[in-house]
């Protein structure tokens, strides 16, 4: 990998703490039967959270599951509404102070100079495990974004735990230091150079 000391910053990933919880139990998973049957292990063919799940760590105000779904305090939706970020918080039936955090605006993901490794497409239920084998991650448009949490367009992972990346812009990661949310943690993305 190029040295990236000197490149400049444009966006972040925003990551949670592991919340040790599985949004669906195993049999419960909408498979793809083919995938199934080649050993494809238990692809999720939906993004449709589990709003009966079982949190078992509460702690965070931003959290994952294991499949890579975004659970967030109340703390942190009432700091999202305050700064208008376009933002569907589905509040989980146990949990009423949690919710499934799901951005509405997408991220554009530069996948040629992102150097993506893609595993086999299965030709019935269109998934397809995507790494970033520790490549750095580029946004398509290679410009700052200053403000926003977002999705990326493309989901990243295996088997179950394959899902869109969060992003948030330069002054979204400030403000979300500043708050001090537990369990938050960021990658830098960098503008992409030749």
């Amino acid at each position: 990998m190029d040295n990236m000391k000197n490149r400049k910053i444009i966006a972040y990933k925003l990551y949670g703490g592991t919340n040790d919880t599985f949004m669906f139990p195993e049999e419960d998973y909408d498979h793809c039967a083919y995938c199934k049957s080649v050993g494809f292990a238990y692809r999720r063919i939906t993004d449709r959270p589990n709003l009966d799940m079982k949190l078992k760590i509460k702690k965070f105000d931003i959290s994952n599951t294991y499949e890579g779904f975004v659970i967030v305090s109340e703390n942190f939706k009432q700091f999202c509404e305050s700064e208008k970020y376009e933002i569907e918080f589905m509040p989980l039936n146990k949990y009423p102070n949690f919710y499934v955090m799901l951005p509405r605006k997408e991220i554009i993901i530069d996948q040629e100079n992102s150097k993506l490794l893609y595993g086999i497409m299965c030709e019935y239920c269109n998934m397809q495990d995507v790494s970033t084998n520790r490549n750095p991650v580029y946004l398509k448009n290679n410009i700052e974004i200053k403000e926003g949490i977002f999705f990326t367009d493309i989901r990243f992972g295996f088997a179950h735990a394959y899902s869109k990346s969060t992003i948030v812009g330069i002054e979204t990661k400030k403000k979300i230091a500043e708050h001090k949310f537990k369990g938050r943690s960021f990658e830098p993305i960098y503008k992409w150079e030749e």
